[in-house]
């Protein structure tokens, strides 16, 4: 693609010229002066956070105040808190791989201290990123650049996809969405955690938002004049019911009637999955919750119902013909455009994809996702039509409101739109955007191709260790007691703990095979690196230690 390749950096963008071309950007305004946070494309295709200070001079252009500065590689999600004196940006890092093993009789491996910066990854963010992640924090000083090093604050088990921060003073408040194991069913859920002006965790652990189910787009964090901030996010709650236990099943396997407390058989027959109980969602809708200094986190209540039409979905361009060009084959650097869907509604906010408020102007792109639209007031035009398709909207306020759109499927043009400017003509972007690079495009030479069985097996280990991790948190607190070895509980504790992890054990052995398999099929190390950051057991959990409440 056009835009998978280092981004241009022009030194001054009018209404609608091109800032960037990102794969995910974020913005914060201090007066004329705009910080932004985008994820550009390196030489090697890894992706590299940036920041950028821009500031709006007296045409209504935004002119670079600063070199663009690079922060870390191999990354996602970024978040952005900045009032023009301080700010903290956070982003999500792949968990590192695991240490390499201890040689018998030699020195012990060395291990990552808990909340220094995170390791420096070589591949791209591709299936280690579905199990799990680090959250980072990094403080920024007034022109947006770094300040001191980068920390480490929580250690997601799983399903961590959209991160949220917001400034207290020198202090931050960070929200990310991950996951909960209810009913041995893996569910997404909000978490918030309380930084100090150090950006160290107040807490040993996260607070939990209380809303369980499918999560959507938005998650944010609002402060309030109080101190207390307004978490809001959107998704379908799942009510968790009582239901009966499933019936026992009947089994020719000898070693299921054997009683032995001091060991566990392994099983004779493959595992049999069982129907869970039912779950009934919600509708799809906004909810919120608040959180106050010094006090636990409120329930998140529902205050607005969304729309339960599925989201149009821009369809990508077929990548076929570049996947194994023959020799002397020059690859197009042009995007070809997609067709826009049929029209459902003449009114581009009577349904919007997205939207951006601030409560004196709306921006919005409507459902099919080609149009920008923004009003103000009593007074609503057209700000844009595109074919490539628009992904995302940011709202700057101020005076001129500033409209940050960002193109394309996986990444493309950031444009800036400077509104208040009476009679200006809706602008026609055209369908694909060439500017000269020195920097060639990274070639596709190995396409993701799905198979069933490795997804299959993938979701079976993801829940068994989800499973074996909830069990984890009772044993190990249990077991680092000093009265631990006369507990009664405990026989019976360490042998559910055995049975869960073998449990866990025998599903990877499956996918590690599949995985292996794929490798040999020319799929790459991907496959590999992803089942074994699922199935390798994490160095922390060491039975009798102390349990690190992050994992």
């Amino acid at each position: 693609m056009e835009y998978a390749r280092p981004s241009p950096a022009p030194e001054r963008a009018g209404h609608g010229e091109l800032l960037a071309f990102a794969r995910d950007v974020v913005a914060a305004r201090d007066g004329d002066r705009v910080l932004l946070a985008w994820i550009d494309h390196t030489r090697s295709g890894n992706g590299q956070l940036r920041t950028s200070l821009l500031r709006l001079d007296a045409d209504g252009a935004l002119v670079r105040a600063r070199p663009d500065a690079p922060l870390a590689d191999s990354l996602r999600s970024p978040s952005l808190a900045w009032d023009g004196r301080h700010g903290v940006l956070a982003w999500v890092v792949p968990p590192p791989p695991p240490p390499p093993r201890a040689v018998p009789g030699g020195p012990p491996a060395p291990r990552r201290i808990p909340g220094s910066s995170p390791p420096p990854v070589d591949e791209t963010l591709g299936l280690r990123e579905r199990s799990g992640g680090d959250i980072v924090v990094q403080r920024l000083d007034a022109d947006g650049l770094p300040e001191g090093p980068a920390r480490v604050v929580f250690h997601e088990n799983s399903r961590l996809t959209r991160v949220a921060v917001a400034l207290d003073e020198r202090a931050a408040v960070l929200a990310w969405t991950g996951a909960v194991v209810t009913d041995d069913e893996v569910r997404e859920t909000v978490r918030a955690l309380r930084l100090g002006p150090d950006l160290a965790p107040t807490t040993p652990m996260a607070l939990h938002a209380g809303l369980i189910g499918e999560l959507g787009d938005v998650l944010t964090l609002t402060a309030r004049p109080d101190r207390s901030f307004t978490l809001r996010a959107s998704g379908r709650r799942v009510p968790i019911a009582p239901h009966e236990p499933p019936p026992p099943l009947f089994t020719d396997d000898a070693s299921a009637r054997v009683e032995s407390p001091s060991r566990s058989l392994m099983p004779q027959q493959p595992l049999r999955e069982l129907a869970g109980p039912p779950i009934a969602c919600e509708p799809v809708g906004l909810y919120e919750t608040t959180l106050a200094p010094g006090a636990p986190i409120a329930p998140m209540r529902r205050v607005a119902a969304l729309s339960d039409r599925p989201t149009p979905a821009l369809r990508a361009p077929d990548l076929t013909p570049r996947v194994h060009p023959p020799p002397g084959f020059d690859v197009p650097l042009v995007e070809r455009p997609v067709a826009p869907p049929d029209p459902t509604a003449a009114d581009p906010f009577a349904a919007p994809r997205a939207r951006a408020a601030d409560g004196a102007h709306l921006a919005v792109i409507d459902q099919g996702g080609r149009t920008l639209a923004l009003r103000s007031g009593d007074r609503a035009a057209v700000l844009a039509t595109s074919p490539l398709g628009f992904a995302s909207v940011a709202l700057l306020p101020g005076a001129p409101a500033i409209v940050l759109s960002r193109e394309g499927v996986w990444s493309g043009p950031v444009r800036a739109w400077i509104t208040d400017r009476p009679g200006a003509a809706p602008v026609a972007l055209p369908p694909a955007t060439v500017v000269p690079a020195a920097a060639p495009r990274v070639p596709v030479t190995q396409p993701y191709v799905y198979d069933e069985t490795y997804a299959r097996l993938w979701v079976r280990a993801r829940t068994a260790r989800a499973v074996f991790m909830r069990h984890e948190n009772t044993a190990g607190a249990l077991a680092a007691r000093p009265e631990a070895p006369t507990d009664p509980r405990m026989p019976g504790i360490l042998s559910q703990r055995a049975r869960l992890r073998a449990r866990w054990e025998s599903v990877c052995g499956g996918l590690m095979t599949r995985a292996s398999q794929l490798a040999r099929r020319g799929a790459g190390a991907a496959v590999t690196q992803g089942a074994q950051s699922l199935c390798d057991m994490h160095p922390d959990l060491v039975l009798g230690a102390p349990i690190n409440q992050a994992l």
